[in-house]
This record gives structure tokens, sequence and C-alpha cells, in this order.
């Protein structure tokens, strides 16, 4: 997973954009002491777009449906905007995603804006809606990631996780469209896929990665299984999966297709403990979020913990972000103890690592 961010800074090389790679090593490093002054000194490295709410998937680790409002969500015109806003603000990287986002009639086309801006651009799907046209569209566009849900290599067991009875076979479909495009059009975009760890024993995650190899993707990350807001005691009633991430640490280090880091597997065993997270998270510092309906927060998980976010209302982002309001809700992040979600947690072990 943080290689992900590295993917980044070897797009600048590509393009020799050694000015704006220039700042960007400035902003990682006012990004690392923003936390330590509790003040934003500069604008996120990922922004999340979550493009809508509706999805095709009835996922029991999800619940953004229930956040769907009786409002229209943001139009085309209103994401470029957004775009637009994020580009200036010296945004390395944005991610799409929902719901599901590929729902969304106008997908590609934003995604072709957001690649025009020069930004590093990722999507995230459950994968039924990559058909073969659908697939050589995107990859088309110049976007550079693209991480597929596969929670199991099991179609019973796959269903009941996503409630969707044929979901194991529209994933592989989806993946096998994917690669077949990549092949056709000769492009390197990054194809993972992200499975859950979550009343699994180490057979069914081995199961998982083999199917993942033979269906052609570059790697597997994998996240933990939160239920929020009682995330934690869930997880301490499922302890035996810590034997389990025993076994997959031994596996990861003489496997790089798993993408996580070893540090980031082995802070999980306080996960399956029902133990806080041991450090500041920084998420609020490092990302930031925005929602179908316009509202800001500083991460994905924000609204399951039952927090408070903050509207557009007609405002850019540059004015929300660098408000009293939302420095609030930044400090009131980096307090919070409740997730070990995988991106923003590698991210945290990333920073990390280099003050050390």
């Amino acid at each position: 997973m943080q290689g992900k961010y590295t993917k980044i800074i070897f797009k600048l090389f590509k393009d020799k954009n050694y000015t704006y790679l220039l700042k960007q090593a400035l902003k990682f490093l006012k990004l690392k002491f923003s936390p330590v002054v509790k003040k934003r000194l500069t604008s996120p490295l990922i922004a999340t777009l979550i493009t809508t709410y509706h999805c095709n998937s009835q996922c029991l680790k999800c619940i953004k449906q229930g956040l769907k409002k009786d409002e229209p969500e943001l139009k085309t015109k209103d994401f470029k905007a957004l775009i637009d806003d994020l580009k200036n603000l010296k945004v390395s990287g944005i991610s799409f995603t929902g719901g599901e986002p590929l729902l969304r009639t106008d997908i590609i086309e934003l995604f072709e804006y957001a690649v025009s801006k020069k930004l590093f651009v990722h999507l995230s799907t459950n994968g039924y809606l990559l058909d073969a046209e659908t697939s050589e569209r995107i990859l088309k566009t110049g976007l550079d990631s693209i991480n597929i849900s596969l929670d199991s290599a099991d179609s019973a067991k796959m269903a009941q996780v996503t409630g969707v009875n044929d979901s194991l076979s529209l994933v592989c479909q989806g993946i096998a469209n994917i690669v077949a495009a990549r092949k056709k059009l000769q492009v390197k975009v990054e194809l993972g896929v992200v499975t859950i760890l979550n009343f699994k024993s180490f057979e069914e995650f081995e199961a998982v990665v083999t199917l993942a190899k033979k269906l052609g993707v570059d790697g597997l990350a994998l996240n933990l299984y939160h239920v929020f807001p009682q995330t934690l005691e869930k997880a301490k009633e499922n302890i035996s999966q810590g034997v389990i991430l025993d076994k997959i640490i031994k596996y990861q280090k003489r496997d790089k297709f798993i993408e996580n880091s070893s540090a980031y597997l082995k802070l999980s065993r306080k996960f399956f403990k029902g133990e806080p997270l041991p450090f500041c998270c920084k998420a609020g510092y490092n990302f930031m979020v925005i929602d179908p309906y316009g509202q800001v927060f500083p991460c994905f998980v924000w609204q399951e913990l039952g927090n408070n976010t903050l509207s557009l209302k007609g405002r850019k982002i540059s004015e929300v972000i660098f408000s009293p309001e939302y420095e609030a809700l930044t400090k009131q992040a980096l307090s919070c103890r409740s997730c070990y979600w995988h991106s923003y947690q590698e991210n945290n072990l990333l920073f990390r690592a280099f003050l050390r």
C-alpha cells in the first residue's frame, strides 16, 4: 500500500516535472510537521471523492448507502470545479470511490478531466460493471491505478459478504476485462485487489491470493474488518485472527505480491486484541474526503464514527480546509484511536519511518 504513494513520485519523474517534484517534497515535510504544531501548513496529499452513495452491492462491511439523502448529488460541473480547486491546492492525487463510482454516467469524463490536470488518479470499484468496452474506455483516460474488492475465492462466501449471488463471477470477469484491455492498449495501469480479513482461516487467505495471481492482478492489499463505532470491541471477539495474522506476516516476507507493509501487519495484532491505535492518526492532515453532497471531512470512515462534517455551500475547498472549523475537525481526527484502516495507517507508518 505504501507503494501507491511512491507511484506519485515516479509519475513526476517520468513527466520530468522537477519543479513540481521539489514542491511535493516540501509538501511532505510540511505534512510531517503539521501535526507537531497542530496547524495545517499545507493542503492534503490525497483527496478522496465519494462520487455517489448509490451501489449495486450490499456489502456487510459498508454502511455508505445509509448516508444517501433526499437531495441531488453533485453534478459533473461541480466535480470538475472541485478538481480544479484541488489542482490549485497542489493536492498530489485523487481517489474516486463510492458507493460504486461506475454507476455515475459521467465518471469516465471525470477521470479524463482529473488526468488532464496532471494528477495521480486512482479508482476503487467492486468491478461488477467492468465489461470489455467500459474497461477499455477507463484505461484510455490515462488513470494510474485501480483497486477491485475481492473478499473470498469461494462463490458462496463471496455472495454472503456482498449480498450479490454471482458477485465472485462478476468480479473475476471484471478483472479479466481490465487485464485484457491493459494488454490490448499497452498501458501501465496498476491493478490491485483489496480483501477484508475477518473470520478467515489462513487457507482462505491463500486461496484469495492464488485466485488474484491467476487473474493477473499486480498485488493484493489486506484491510481489517471494521464495524463502526464498536470496531475494537468486535475485533477482540475474533482474537484468533491474530494467529492467522502471524502466518500472513511470514507469507508477506517471502511473497511481495502482498502490498501491505510488514509494519502494518504487525500493527494489526493490536487491532485483534481490541487495543486502540497506539499513536496519533494524521489522516486529517494527509487526506481529505468530499462526498456527493459537498460534505467535507478528514477521512473516509469519519461519518461512520458519528462525527460532524462541513459543507462547501458554494465555497472553494481551499476556503474550507484552512478554516478554523475544519482545523477543529482535523485536531479531533488527530486524537482518534478507533481505526486501523489500511490506507490511513500505512501512510501514518510511512511518516513515522521517515521521522526515524
